[in-house]
């Protein structure tokens, strides 16, 4: 298993003490892990949405709030799981309003720290926010809403991100059914793509964001139709019929 995992903290000790204890967390539960760290708020409003957890400080560089700048990066659409760490318990109850999934204090107990990320992995499965693929030697969590489309080739699925392609001997039928059902749709048998990043149909096309071409099958054209215009009817609200 391959966890992402970014840590936010203007101070080198406490990013140093992040990492020991992913290390003696890998060791224990056999896992690999790959940790970004963000020494600022500038650095870290630029980052891209790939990461499963993030580590987040409270008191950040000059005076910053952890808290606002978690709340601001939600709003950006990271979907990471955010996990609060401080030396003051008074900020539990602005965690909670960021949805922040823990709130550690510092020092941190390693026994706190394995049961946050053991609570992390649970939720990524619970709330079908990321769905888990054997990728090579490992299994990676990747972002539902990421997903552009997937693509059978040469006896693999290629997953193709918005940030990056992950490569999986997994079927398209065993994807398929990790994915909501509402979101994701076969226009052939080859692919599945992610409803969301459809731009425009015709005939015998899906175009999808930056111009990125699939053929429809004639067999399935009325079927992706109907699912693509009720998806796209669960946006719309209001007696205006606007959709937001």
């Amino acid at each position: 298993m391959l966890l992402r995992i970014a840590v936010c903290d203007d101070e080198a000790i406490h990013r140093l003490i992040i990492r020991d204890k992913l290390d003696a967390y890998a060791i224990s539960n056999d896992i690999d892990y790959e940790l970004d760290e963000f020494t600022s708020s500038k650095e870290l409003m630029k980052m891209e949405n790939i990461y499963d957890i993030l580590f987040l400080d409270v008191q950040l560089e000059d005076g910053m709030n952890g808290i606002e700048v978690g709340k601001r990066l939600l709003q950006k659409g990271i979907d990471a799981t955010i996990i609060i760490t401080t030396s003051f318990e008074q900020y539990a109850s602005e965690g909670y309003y960021l949805k922040a999934h823990r709130y550690l204090i510092k020092p941190i107990q390693q026994s706190n720290f394995n049961e946050a990320i053991v609570s992390c992995i649970k939720d990524f499965k619970k709330s079908n926010r990321k769905i888990e693929v054997k990728c090579a030697y490992e299994n990676c969590f990747i972002s539902i809403n990421s997903i552009v489309y997937i693509e059978s080739y040469h006896r693999k699925r290629m997953i193709h991100t918005k940030e990056q392609v992950y490569e999986t001997g997994a079927s398209l039928q065993e994807l398929l059914e990790q994915l909501p059902t509402t979101q994701f749709e076969m226009p052939q048998k080859s692919y599945i793509v992610n409803l969301d990043c459809v731009t425009s149909l015709t005939k015998t096309k899906v175009i999808l964001e930056h111009t990125i071409d699939i053929k429809l099958a004639r067999d399935r054209i009325d079927d992706f139709n109907m699912k693509f215009h009720k998806y796209l009817r669960g946006f719309c609200k209001g007696v205006d019929g606007n959709c937001y």
